[in-house]
């Protein structure tokens, strides 16, 4: 009993001594609530309201062009985008996260990728870990993370090389059509929801992003709602406590007698059974017993002012679409809705964007409705349409590549980064991210954008 009394004396002393005039320990940062649906609102497992505003994150998942093969694959009229089998590493750098401690958001949307998680990728684990790592990073500053599993297997949003022009039965199938790859998608969310089921800072699970549903030759409809219902209870089998959000398709095969848009004749068609691609957005229900569930579309209205820079826009058309998809999920479903992307690009000058976000931002307010901005960074270079950026932020990823600086003055390294610059302009170049004659290779693109995000963010 001495010797005991003697060690806990010895004990107390010893770490009194240690820490007598060291810096206070800092607490670990508490866990985010958990989040659920309950009736058409978002709460947190205190019971308290949630209403998640924030950015969404691409992560470049549409992929890269690497010379040869992308040239090659051109060439055979597919995809020439190679899809990441390794994040890159531009997406979130430390700087991203020292910018995001600076926001008022709550929650971004992170789109990950198939192939990043694929069987046979031998860095798959290790992508996991990263993905794992960055929500921690993301929660550890009070912000919830909606992953997205935007790259899926098959025709998707992201399939360029003309493959959405093709007719249907030379064109890639959906994985609504096709069940070898509709199952590699249940593998895809099957990795990530194991790894992260336990995280109460994930906020959702997006089934799929943009998808197509297909022509009622190859299941129509009913496909897509199968295949949907099929997501969701793969994922209850491992995580019951996650929200589950089932995006609306946004584009549909034609069927025959339909009338499409036809982009390589810019014309409208009747479909003689190529199965056309029209743009539309449908959101679908889940089934019934499938639970803690809300609904996300995407919108980006009027396309003509946010994509094309038509000059004026319709805030009543903007409140009506709206409006009607909050009937349809609140009144009809019972649950929450989301717009996970909305944006405006820079072909509209800076107050024509602040006044569009303004309209948006009143209404998701007005309406109780979760969004998050699409996107936080664009891939700045010499080669891109300036008019094309939605960013909030630019990231000039390969500034190393194609500019060098000296005595203050910078010069392009080659001459079709020079030339491709000419024609683009340089004036997003010089305005961001040379400050001082030194290089700047993250920066926000438009100061008044980021001061209405900041208003909208701060009211919770």
């Amino acid at each position: 009993m001495i010797k005991r009394l003697l060690c806990t004396a010895f004990l107390v002393l010893s770490l009194s001594s240690a820490t007598a005039g060291a810096a206070p320990r800092r607490r670990a940062t508490p866990s985010l609530p958990w989040l659920r649906a309950e009736g058409t609102k978002i709460v947190n497992d205190r019971g308290k309201t949630v209403r998640l505003k924030g950015l969404f994150l691409p992560n470049n998942t549409w992929g890269n062009w690497i010379w040869p093969i992308s040239a090659q694959l051109e060439k055979e009229g597919k995809d020439a985008m190679i899809k990441p089998t390794e994040q890159d590493a531009w997406v979130l750098t430390d700087q991203d996260f020292e910018i995001f401690a600076k926001l008022k958001l709550n929650y971004v949307v992170y789109d990950v990728n198939y192939e990043l998680f694929e069987a046979g990728n031998v860095k798959r684990e290790a992508n996991l870990d990263k993905l794992v790592g960055h929500v921690k990073r993301f929660n550890a500053l009070r912000i919830y993370v909606v992953v997205n599993f935007a790259g899926s297997p098959g025709l998707n949003v992201n399939t360029g090389g003309g493959e959405r022009d093709k007719p249907g039965d030379k064109r890639l199938k959906t994985m609504f059509e096709d069940r070898n790859f509709q199952d590699q998608h249940v593998e895809f969310l099957r990795a990530v929801v194991s790894r992260l089921k336990d995280e109460p800072g994930v906020g959702g699970w997006i089934l799929t992003d943009e998808p197509f549903c297909p022509s009622d030759a190859d299941g129509g409809l009913a496909a897509f709602r199968a295949a949907y219902n099929r997501f969701a209870r793969e994922i209850r089998k491992i995580d019951t406590r996650h929200l589950i959000i089932a995006q609306g398709f946004n584009a549909r095969e034609r069927n025959p007698g339909e009338r499409y848009w036809d982009g390589p004749s810019n014309n409208f068609k009747e479909d003689q059974g190529e199965q056309g691609i029209t743009y539309e957005h449908t959101i679908v229900q889940l089934d019934p017993d499938i639970r803690n569930v809300a609904y996300d579309i995407h919108m980006f209205d009027p396309w003509d002012f946010a994509a094309e820079g038509a000059s004026t826009y319709n805030a009543a058309e903007i409140e009506k679409t709206l409006a009607g998809f909050v009937k349809l999920v609140n009144d009809e479903f019972k649950a929450p809705l989301f717009i996970t992307s909305y944006g405006v690009n820079r072909k509209q000058p800076s107050e024509k964007r602040v006044a569009w976000l303004d309209t948006y931002h009143d209404l998701f307010d007005k309406y109780g409705v979760s969004a998050a901005y699409f996107d936080y960074k664009d891939d700045v270079n010499p080669f891109a349409d300036q008019g094309n950026y939605m960013g909030v932020f630019g990231h000039f990823v390969r500034m190393n590549v194609d500019l060098q600086f000296d005595e203050g003055k910078y010069s392009f390294k080659n001459a079709g980064a020079k030339e491709s610059a000419r024609k683009s302009g340089t004036a997003v170049l010089e305005k961001y991210f040379i400050r001082d004659g030194k290089p700047v290779p993250i920066a926000n693109m438009d100061e008044a954008v980021l001061e209405a995000f900041q208003r909208y963010w701060a009211r919770r």
